[in-house]
């Protein structure tokens, strides 16, 4: 068995409320060293709200790409909720204003493996009933959008939808229901 690459030295380069970037100086097996430079940051949900012919989307500004960008609803769990599910039901709440009956487990994803510790739990909502969203100051600009399957997918080949992980998570679900597509 090959031995696992040693890491000599760890160390936080920089810390918010919401994340951490730590650079490892490791060994590998060859004994040669290196660097890795990783951004640690809690895992969150992703739901994939479907009323059995509509996907709903949240329509938001992201700073990163300094433009609005379609997702599903997502977000990081709470210090109190000791399952990923509370926090894919809170955070349907809050964004879309949506509660849903069935909830079903998809899988997980990592985002960015080589170099950020991240994942997204992925849930499909079903039976869903409309409410009040309770949105964040910062998410005051959001905005619910429904889609059929097709249109989903001429977003996707258009690059009208290109969110790494509503991408990869509608991927999945079609492989795993396909009756659903």
């Amino acid at each position: 068995m090959k031995k696992p690459i040693k890491v000599i030295r760890s160390r936080i380069v920089y810390q918010n409320p919401w994340m951490k970037v730590r650079e490892d100086v490791v060994e590998f097996p060859n004994g040669k060293r290196g660097i890795y430079g990783l951004v640690e940051k809690d895992d969150f949900s992703l739901i994939i709200p479907f009323d059995g012919k509509k996907f709903y989307l949240v329509d938001q500004y992201r700073h990163a790409t300094k433009k609005r960008m379609l997702e599903f609803p997502s977000g990081n769990a709470m210090a109190s909720e000791h399952k990923m599910v509370q926090s894919a039901k809170r955070e349907l709440k809050e964004e879309t204003g949506f509660s849903a009956s069935s909830w079903q487990y998809i899988g997980k994803i990592w985002l960015a493996p080589g170099h950020h510790t991240q994942a997204a739990h992925i849930f499909l909502a079903q039976t869903l009933r409309k409410g009040k969203n309770h949105l964040d100051e910062e998410e005051s600009d959001l905005k619910v959008k429904a889609y059929t399957r097709k249109k989903l997918y001429d977003l996707i080949q258009t690059g009208k939808l290109s969110d790494g992980p509503a991408v990869a998570a509608l991927h999945l679900l079609h492989i795993k229901h396909p009756h659903l597509f």
